[in-house]
């Protein structure tokens, strides 16, 4: 169980942390690979994307990275202003009217007392998820509405994963963030949607750039499907001939001036068009796709079956890909060639690829890929490990990751004394941390008396690593 610990005592501690470093950002963690969006709300204009309104049914799932930031945070770390994400809605020419369609967003003010929330699960500084059928016009009462809430308080300036799930066969809505679902509510209404689509705007803005996102938007997309995500299956890549993927908004273009269209990676088209009230615009940011990557890598998976792992990874696309090579190690530093698989070479479809190693170390197996291109160029793209121990593979999780006050962790399968909570050197820090909330297999511990760094939580056969921030 306290291989982990001897690790970290190692002379090579700092390569070690590198390397796991990177394997927490690939999956789970917003990278700042090509374009994001910056929306700055200003005296010169509030800035939003306008686009047409999905072609929607039954299931949908709205998904976004999001960072909150300027206007949205001012002399606090948590959000103060009511800002949506992404809106397929309409209030009817009145704020307080009948809401129609879906919104994802920031919610920083009690919406109790407003009518059009028929939920007292509208709490202050959460991200929010609404649908609703649009009738009635102005009149609320006359319209079914609901909202869900996250758990989580989001800090200002980092990266978020949210999403916004209609469950039509089991008339629930649900709050996703960072691969966790916090909330879920009963609607047993329909979804009636406009004919519009804003990014970074509510469905009617209000005054003093209220309504109006201040902070960045990245790969926005639109499923027509409930979906449902994992601590390590949301990511930045999505494949844009995905199965129910109706728009998707990666922002990863080459042409990024004021006046060219937001465009649409699938085959819908959907394109949006930069929109702004004054002079300024919504901004690009980041280095761009002028130089397309050699794979776009959307999953990486260890699966362990009796007592042998198996690994499996997908492609939304490849340039030039010669091959992968599937390295492992015992320890996440010393590293064997455990596989060679031929890749597609140029391909925009998506492909799957997939090993069985029979014989994963003791303890605990660090799995990494390699991609080499034609011209013997090559990166590493992946890293995960899998506890093998008793031919177990770890199941804590743990969110949001990274954190600095609060720490969600599920699965817990053994008793509290059980579990032990360790810092980077392997001290036991158990004594800093304190209970919050207790389930029959999830804890909601304070770690804001922990030193910031890398940490790590055991139990007798899993074991999970968080970073305080």
């Amino acid at each position: 169980m306290f291989s982990f610990c001897r690790i970290l005592k190692q002379k090579n501690l700092l390569i070690f942390l590198t390397l796991l470093l990177s394997s927490i950002l690939s999956f789970g963690q917003w990278s700042s690979t090509n374009y994001h969006l910056s929306f700055n709300q200003t005296s010169n204009g509030d800035q939003y994307i306008s686009a047409s309104g999905p072609s929607l049914s039954n299931s949908f799932t709205i998904e976004t990275w999001v960072r909150l930031d300027n206007g949205s945070c001012p002399g606090s770390n948590n959000p103060t202003s009511n800002d949506a994400f992404v809106s397929i809605g309409d209030h009817k020419s009145d704020p307080q009217g009948a809401f129609g369609g879906a919104e994802i967003g920031i919610q920083a003010y009690s919406c109790s007392g407003r009518p059009v929330y028929s939920t007292s699960n509208c709490n202050r500084r959460k991200f929010y998820f609404i649908v609703g059928d649009g009738n009635g016009g102005t009149n609320p009462s006359q319209s079914q509405v609901m909202m869900v809430s996250s758990t989580t308080t989001p800090s200002c300036n980092t990266w978020y994963h949210v999403a916004g799930v209609f469950d039509d066969a089991n008339n629930t809505i649900e709050m996703w963030v960072n691969g966790v679902k916090e909330s879920t509510q009963t609607y047993s209404g329909s979804v009636s949607f406009p004919n519009s689509m804003a990014m970074g705007r509510e469905a009617v803005p209000t005054s003093s750039h209220q309504g109006y996102l201040d902070g960045d938007l990245d790969n926005v997309a639109i499923w027509n499907t409930d979906k449902s995500y994992t601590t390590s299956n949301y990511t930045n890549t999505i494949a844009t001939n995905a199965t129910d993927l109706v728009d998707y908004y990666h922002f990863n273009q080459s042409s990024t001036s004021s006046s060219d269209p937001i465009r649409d990676a699938t085959s819908s088209a959907n394109n949006g068009t930069n929109t702004s009230s004054g002079s300024n615009y919504v901004d690009f940011v980041g280095s761009g796709s002028s130089t397309p990557l050699p794979v776009e890598l959307i999953h990486f998976e260890l699966t362990p079956n009796g007592e042998s792992i198996e690994i499996h990874w997908s492609t939304a696309s490849e340039l030039n890909n010669h091959f992968f090579t599937l390295e492992k190690s015992w320890d996440g530093i010393h590293w064997n060639v455990l596989a060679k698989l031929e890749g597609k070479g140029t391909s925009n479809d998506l492909s799957h690829y997939s090993f069985t190693d029979l014989q994963p170390y003791p303890n605990q197996t660090f799995y990494r890929l390699k991609q080499t291109d034609f011209n013997g160029k090559f990166e590493y793209v992946a890293m995960k490990s899998v506890s093998s121990e008793n031919g177990d593979i770890s199941q804590i999780s743990v969110s949001p990751n990274p954190s600095s006050n609060w720490l969600k962790i599920e699965n817990v399968s053994f008793p509290l004394e059980q579990i032990r909570f360790f810092n980077a050197m392997c001290d036991d820090v158990s004594d800093q941390i304190s209970i919050v909330q207790q389930t029959n297999h999830s804890l909601l511990v304070d770690i804001s008396s922990l030193p910031n760094g890398l940490h790590s939580i055991l139990s007798p056969a899993s074991s999970a690593k968080f970073i305080k921030k």
